[in-house]
């Protein structure tokens, strides 16, 4: 009956356990009481032994899987597979228990605890660099808030116009006044083959015949009055001609004056004719020319270039050296200029914006040389920048410095004109040619609001220039007055890829004054990088992943989705389809959870998140046999063997599953099955006794 009556306590127990997470229902058996041996005759074989009940109750702990119920609650978590949660006494560390039910919360000092006894659950701590590590500790969420981390790079997608117009002027040199001009020199362009009448072809030498001196340069008119000595030096009669040049055409016209006797033509085919072409005569011969008629120019000539005579220019751009060599020929003054700014483009993508004019309105004819960029001189003052407060930036210049073709063009003894305007920080809608406003964080996850102006000085050419405004910033810089803390300088290529990026030296250094007055202040000398894509040649990039530049006419690719022109809108000169800041504002603690490989995560409310610990696990050779303490917990015996502490799915170690508890394995149905057997067992057993008693009685009486 005592048996009976344990067995129904162990059923009871599990019955009302059925609700409990994480509890392990318990098993109770019973195996025979010793045998007694009754007499035998002597001699006898036969044998008779009378059996003495049943021996005392063994309860064993089943330690089978629960159900899996999900509570979704971000600090529960269920076993699924072998092993424990290991627990700590709060007052005496050293005692550790163990339990499968994973119902956890913060208390009043943010330590994570068993909430069914107030024990702390016991995790493996992490290092400075995230690292599990093999020590057992309290979970404590000690971080109130998330630090934050510098903004490092600021990533730009989208596009400037094409279409916008250059602000300011560029550096450049105008020449003196130049019409035309001729160098003619012996054997390479000082002879004309012509016939007078029947006279068969005669040489004219504009040197020996002409009067003019070889390699020595001379205006149109000068070579046309050499040209009628030479001709009627050598026609071998008394004929004149009339030899007349237009500054207007560049064109030369020979006549045969009208009291002439012969008749005059021009072999301009005869490869020895070679002052035809410096005449602006192509290689066919003329007709015959009668008296009183002409032959013109079949082209406008106004400068000849001769090789190694007048064929250098050498000039520095913006900084730059040029050296050009122009091909030898005859050209307008618009044709030598096309040639000089081609020869100049061609030596670096930098100079790929000079231009080279002749102008020929008015009475003075002038070449002029202008620089691929604008720009005036000025100074950046940046007071936060203790290492270097002002960066001077000089004006743009284009400064001949010599060579041959210098005095055929004039530009040598011509006239220097530094660039103009500039980005003007108090002034900066006026001198810019359009913003946007970027959020940046500082060492300690302050935010600070960039304004980027961008300003186009050239075709294809663009500057930067970030600033913020002082109260962002240490220094002197009045708090509601912009600094300028960054600039640099961008180039596209034709075709509008971004080609090429360059920093201004000096700048790009950002001393941030604490976002609350009065706090912490964030580390100095903190660096940005203004990213407008893979630049060609800076980076040897594609040059259209970034800041591209197109109108809306051109239409360019959004990179995101290779669709031609998604991005581009019409009359915005700087728009951004994307922009990615790196770093991270400061943050409050807003929340912990635990994740399934056991890692304990605080969350804050900038979206950062910390591992605080990973969840500890006990595995036993024999769970079976630890020692139940109540209260759901268990603890080692000799039988269950010494814990062994791992990581949740690993070497052997079950998987936990976030926000859920691993019911009871206590299956009531079961469990009232057995009952009533117990039950039976009880009420028979209950039987024997009382007919025990009857018999002893009945003996008594006897």
């Amino acid at each position: 009956m005592r048996n009976a009556s344990n067995i129904i306590q162990v059923l009871g127990n599990n019955i009302a356990n059925a609700n409990t997470p994480g509890f392990k229902r318990s098993r109770a058996t019973t195996s025979e009481a010793f045998y007694s041996n009754l007499s035998s005759e002597t001699g006898s074989k036969d044998k008779t032994q009378v059996g003495n009940g049943a021996s005392q109750v063994i309860v064993q702990k089943i330690i089978t899987q629960g159900n899996t119920k999900a509570t979704g609650q971000p600090l529960e978590v269920a076993v699924e597979g072998s092993g424990f949660f290991v627990l700590a006494d709060a007052l005496d560390p050293t005692q550790q228990f163990y339990t499968r039910d994973g119902s956890f919360s913060l208390d009043s000092t943010r330590t994570l605890f068993h909430k069914g006894t107030g024990k702390n659950v016991q995790a493996f701590t992490v290092d400075a660099t995230g690292a599990v590590t093999t020590t057992l500790a309290n979970v404590v969420i000690g971080a109130t808030s998330s630090v934050g981390l510098p903004t490092a790079n600021v990533d730009l997608v989208g596009n400037l116009d094409s279409t916008a117009p250059i602000l300011g002027t560029a550096g450049s040199t105008t020449s003196t006044a130049i019409f035309d001009e001729f160098v003619i020199s012996s054997g390479v362009n000082d002879q004309i083959i012509f016939e007078s009448g029947a006279s068969g072809p005669i040489t004219a030498n504009l040197i020996t015949d002409g009067g003019l001196t070889s390699g020595t340069a001379v205006g149109g008119a000068a070579l046309a009055s050499a040209v009628k000595t030479a001709l009627e030096a050598t026609n071998l009669n008394s004929d004149t001609y009339a030899v007349d040049y237009s500054q207007n055409e560049d064109t030369f016209t020979i006549t045969n004056n009208s009291g002439n006797i012969n008749s005059v033509t021009f072999r301009h085919s005869d490869a020895t004719s070679t002052a035809s072409k410096t005449l602006g005569f192509l290689g066919v011969d003329s007709v015959e020319i009668g008296t009183g008629g002409f032959e013109k120019s079949d082209v406008g000539v106004a400068f000849n270039v001769l090789t190694g005579a007048n064929d250098n220019l050498t000039a520095t751009i913006d900084g730059t050296a040029v050296s050009v060599t122009i091909p030898a020929g005859n050209y307008s003054g618009q044709e030598l200029a096309f040639q000089i700014e081609k020869q100049i483009r061609a030596i670096s993508s930098t100079l790929r914006g000079t231009t080279v004019t002749f102008n020929t309105k008015g009475s003075e004819n002038r070449f002029k040389i202008s620089g691929p960029k604008t720009g005036g001189a000025y100074t950046i003052n940046q007071p936060s920048n203790g290492a270097t407060p002002t960066v001077a930036v000089t004006a743009t210049s284009t400064v001949i410095t010599g060579g041959t073709l210098g005095a055929t063009t004039g530009l040598t003894a011509g006239t220097a004109q530094a660039g103009t305007g500039f980005f003007d920080v108090n002034d900066s809608i006026a001198t810019s040619t359009g913003n946007i406003s970027i959020d940046v964080f500082d060492g300690l996850g302050g935010t600070h609001a960039v304004k980027m102006f961008v300003r186009k000085t050239g075709d294809n050419l663009w500057e930067w220039h970030a600033a913020l405004k002082g109260s962002d910033l240490v220094g002197t810089t009045a708090d509601d007055k912009l600094e300028e803390v960054a600039s640099g300088l961008i180039r596209y290529t034709p075709d509008g890829k971004l080609e090429s990026e360059v920093i201004t030296a000096g700048t790009g250094s950002f001393n941030f004054d604490p976002e609350v007055s009065g706090g912490t202040p964030p580390p100095a000398g903190q660096a940005i990088t203004f990213n407008f894509g893979s630049s060609i040649i800076t980076e040897g990039g594609t040059g259209d992943d970034g800041i591209g530049q197109f109108s809306s006419s051109t239409l360019g690719t959004d990179p995101s989705t290779g669709q031609a022109g998604q991005f581009v809108v019409p009359g915005e000169a700087f728009q951004t389809r994307l922009v990615r800041v790196d770093g991270i504002k400061s943050g409050a603690f807003d929340a912990i959870s635990i994740n399934t490989k056991g890692d304990i995560i605080a969350t804050f409310t900038n979206g950062s998140t910390q591992s605080i610990g990973r969840i500890a696990l006990a595995l036993f050779a024999a769970d079976d046999s630890l020692d139940a303490v109540g209260d759901n917990l268990f603890k080692e015996s000799a039988l269950s063997g010494l814990a062994l502490l791992t990581d949740p799915d690993t070497l052997g170690a079950g998987r936990l599953i976030p926000e859920a508890l691993e019911a009871s394995n206590s299956d009531i149905a079961e469990e009232f099955v057995e009952l009533i057997l117990a039950q039976q067992i009880f009420q028979a057993n209950a039987r024997v006794v009382s007919v025990s008693d009857e018999i002893l009685e009945a003996i008594t009486r006897i």
